[in-house]
Formats: C-alpha cells, structure tokens, sequence
C-alpha cells in the first residue's frame, strides 16, 4: 500500500467519524427539553407524599 492510498484511507476514517459524530449531535439536539423537564417533575410529585415539596424517605 502506498503512501498516497494510506493517507486517502486515513481521510475517509475521519471524514466517516465527524459525519456519525455530527448525527449523533443533531439527534440529541432534537429531544424535546421541556418534556424531559416535566417528566422529571411528574416522578418527583409521585414521590412526595405529603406534599412538603422534599423527598423524606426513598421508596421501599
């Protein structure tokens, strides 16, 4: 293998990284942010009993 074959090959392996890292970025982008919030607050409302707003012991 040849100089020239070696640094094409080394190109592609990069070029193949940014465009899967790139799709990996835009997917996680894509998540809607207020509906991860406002499952996070509905679990914690289940797990406030008394409504004190605090987390007195955790689930048995």
């Amino acid at each position: 293998m040849g100089m020239n074959e070696h640094r094409l090959r080394l190109r592609r392996v990069f070029l193949g990284a940014m465009v899967l890292g790139a799709g990996s970025l835009a997917a996680q982008q894509s998540l809607p942010q207020s509906r991860v919030g406002s499952d996070l607050a509905e679990r914690f409302s289940q797990h406030d009993n008394n409504g004190d707003v605090t987390l007195a012991e955790a689930a048995k």
